[in-house]
């Protein structure tokens, strides 16, 4: 249905006696360990585990493991950029000091 002018007002405005149903996520772990477990009850033992301990230590080691990750990365790009200056540079006083000495240092044939 269309409905112009001051008419599509009337249908945005929202309901405020209708509830909004809220979800309820699994806490702060994004992955798929829910799926192993499609209809576990919340009152179980099971769950009260899974939330309060074995889902903040996988996080918590998860995210240890990127950060050294990123940590040996990072140092291996510092380690991997001084080598290309100090090569550079290297081949810079090469060509400044070795090419001209080559050069008149005479060749026997």
């Amino acid at each position: 249905m269309v409905s112009l002018g001051f008419f599509a007002a009337k249908d945005e405005v929202p309901n405020p006696s209708r509830k909004i149903k809220k979800r309820n996520h699994a806490p702060f772990f994004p992955h798929c360990i829910w799926s192993f477990f499609p209809l576990m009850p919340q009152s179980s033992i099971l769950y009260i585990f899974y939330c309060t301990i074995f889902i903040p230590v996988i996080s918590w080691v998860e995210a240890f493991f990127i950060r050294l990750f990123v940590y040996f990365l990072s140092l291996f790009t510092a380690i991997w950029r001084l080598f290309v200056v100090f090569s550079y540079l290297a081949f810079g006083w090469l060509c400044r000091f070795a090419y001209p000495l080559a050069m008149m240092t005479p060749v026997y044939t």
